[in-house]
């Protein structure tokens, strides 16, 4: 990610930035925090992936004072929240933080916590079990769909793809967790990372 690339992009064409921390820890990611930062009004979604554990700290915090909407699975929303303390501006912002991370011990806890200190939507898959989500004013759990299991990769990515388009088109937030559910479905129902034409046409047509 080199500056000049970003300096010839217009924020205001965007409905929304994406990042993963695969992106954010590379030497280019500097320039891809650096236009994010200075553009605070584009909305961010945060889904670090299996790399969360490797972005050092100083990026890791940088990338929640973007206050994304977070996505991530069990296991990375108890360690967000387990670091989440070192991300605040103040000490006593880090103090209620560290008491948020440390006492969680359930994804529902962990999405709490974090919402507390982002201020942002926090969505946490949890595979076979649907997903849960804490938006502040609302939370809950959207069950999953059932499907046989090819290979999960990709599923991730589909769910908060599937869910990004569905927000940016207008719909609350149930109604898009459930289709996003159904796009991850699809995806580990194949083997690879998306579907083919056929499979995402007849999936389109019966969430019509």
């Amino acid at each position: 990610f080199e500056k000049p690339w970003f300096d010839a992009l217009n924020a205001a064409d965007y409905g929304a930035a994406y990042l993963c921390a695969l992106e954010v820890e590379e030497e280019g990611g500097e320039n891809l925090l650096a236009f994010l930062e200075a553009h605070p009004d584009l909305p961010v979604w945060f889904a670090p992936g299996p790399r969360l554990a490797a972005l050092r700290e100083e990026r890791f915090r940088r990338c929640l004072a973007l206050h994304p909407a977070l996505h991530l699975n069990a296991g990375e929303s108890l360690e967000t929240a387990r670091r989440c303390g070192k991300t605040a501006a103040t000490p006593e912002e880090a103090a209620r933080a560290r008491r948020c991370g440390q006492a969680a011990e359930t994804p529902e806890e962990a999405a709490a916590a974090l919402h507390a200190v982002t201020g942002a939507p926090v969505i946490v898959t949890l595979g076979g079990d649907g997903c849960l989500y804490e938006t502040g004013t609302e939370r809950g759990h959207i069950p999953p769909v059932k499907t046989e299991v090819a290979d999960t990769i990709g599923a991730g990515d589909a769910h908060v793809g599937a869910l990004m388009a569905r927000r940016a088109l207008g719909d609350d937030w149930r109604t898009a967790l459930t289709i996003a559910n159904h796009y991850a479905a699809a995806v580990t129902a194949v083997t690879g990372a998306q579907l083919g034409d056929g499979d995402f046409a007849a999936l389109q047509a019966r969430l019509r």
